[in-house]
């Protein structure tokens, strides 16, 4: 398809999510368990889990007014925290804490993390006293494999400069952190850790907003040597059109919204690129399991 055609699936995609999350405002749903949002990397108050963003509502508006049990939902926030971290590893540290503040070590609860977020959620994961209990784990633009080899500030400098120039000491040390080469990315990439974080997690959906280029090729854990555990309990989800943050955001997209929705009420959603209604009308949804993802 070319570029227009896109933006027709997009919008089309858009209108029925928009939709049936509208629905849901009278048919409301029930959290089936708390569900931890993580924000990413210099989102300390979680911003653009909660929103809004120019007008543009975050999941904490529509769960406020889709869910019957809305307290369910926890927005994590790194306020407090951010100077005293160096990398993702320390941030898995003070997220065990603040769930387990929250509801204790033994309650089943579900993770959703944005851009570092998701390294975090690892981190908590597989480090020594870790979350245990974890069903449903979901990351949005995670750079699971770190970030663009590196190059994150340079592209950074080039479309953004002005972000560039407020961002703190601790803030620059954080995200080297994130780059391929240094030792937090290669210890959570190391086959042990992979392997000990998928058999802590029931169900692992990986988001990847198809014109991130924060992200770029890096929202998808290496399968190397786990082919067979990624196959059986991960689903990775290309969302066409959508960027790392800003009005494009994936965090903000009524699509990405609505597969989260479904995902932590535990309605199953296949590993593809293509999901929900498309021109072709090749794919027909089951009952009420529609997915409308590009």
């Amino acid at each position: 398809m070319d570029d227009d055609q896109i933006e027709v699936v997009i919008q089309k995609q858009t209108g029925i999510a928009l939709s049936k999350l509208n629905e849901y405002k009278t048919k409301q749903i029930h959290l089936k368990r708390p569900v931890f949002f993580v924000p990413g990397w210099c989102d300390e108050p979680c911003g653009w889990w909660i929103g809004p963003y120019q007008g543009i509502q975050g999941i904490f508006q529509w769960i406020s007014q889709i869910a019957d049990n809305p307290k369910e939902a926890i927005y994590i926030e790194f306020n407090n925290e951010s100077p005293q971290c160096n990398s993702f590893l320390e941030f898995g540290q003070v997220l065990k804490n603040k769930i387990w503040a929250a509801i204790g070590k033994d309650q089943p609860f579900d993770l959703v993390g944005h851009s570092m977020g998701g390294l975090n959620i690892r981190a908590a994961l597989t480090q020594e006293d870790p979350l245990l209990n974890c069903q449903s784990c979901i990351t949005a633009d995670t750079p699971h494999q770190g970030d663009n080899d590196g190059k994150f500030l340079e592209l950074a400098k080039e479309f953004n400069p002005s972000s560039v120039a407020s961002i703190t000491p601790y803030q620059l040390k954080q995200v080297q952190n994130m780059c391929p080469t240094n030792l937090p990315i290669q210890t959570i990439n190391h086959l042990d850790s992979r392997q000990l974080f998928l058999s802590r997690v029931n169900k692992f959906y990986q988001f990847k907003g198809t014109r991130d280029w924060v992200v770029m090729d890096s929202c998808f854990m290496d399968m190397t040597e786990i082919s067979d555990s990624y196959s059986q309990k991960v689903a990775s989800i290309s969302v066409e059109g959508c960027e790392h943050i800003w009005t494009k955001g994936i965090t903000l997209d009524v699509r990405t919204i609505l597969a989260i929705v479904y995902m932590i009420q535990g309605i199953e959603i296949p590993s593809a690129n293509n999901h929900g209604i498309l021109p072709d009308g090749n794919y027909t949804p089951p009952d009420d399991n529609e997915i409308f993802i590009g």
